[in-house]
């Protein structure tokens, strides 16, 4: 189980750390251009943190809960659930990790 509180006051030190890292790494092997990127269902933002830190992306999330909440108040740049249509062919990439698991309808969402 994620520790959010952890991770979010902790990113570097987060487990989650190396993932992202080589989230990046496989995205640039083949995009080396930099990209506008949303990521789906991102928690407490570390993805997004850690990309927006390595600055060769443009990176959102977007999630519901107290978690993206908190850190769209720290300033990161989550778009909330119900924004997401305005920004429909805006993104060179999805990602939605560890999401898909945890929705009732899956296809759906993908098809969204």
């Amino acid at each position: 189980m994620i520790n959010h509180e952890q991770e979010f006051n902790h990113p570097l030190m987060s487990h989650r750390k190396a993932e992202f890292e080589a989230w990046s790494r496989i995205v640039h092997h083949e995009h080396p251009q930099r990209l506008r990127w949303l990521d789906i269902g991102c928690g407490c933002g570390s993805l997004v943190r850690h990309v927006h830190r390595l600055g060769q992306d443009e990176i959102f999330g977007s999630d519901t809960g107290v978690w993206a909440e908190k850190a769209r108040e720290a300033g990161l740049p989550i778009i909330p659930e119900e924004q997401l249509d305005r920004y429909r062919g805006q993104f060179d990439l999805l990602t939605a990790i560890d999401v898909i698991e945890h929705v009732v309808e899956p296809v759906d969402v993908l098809r969204r």
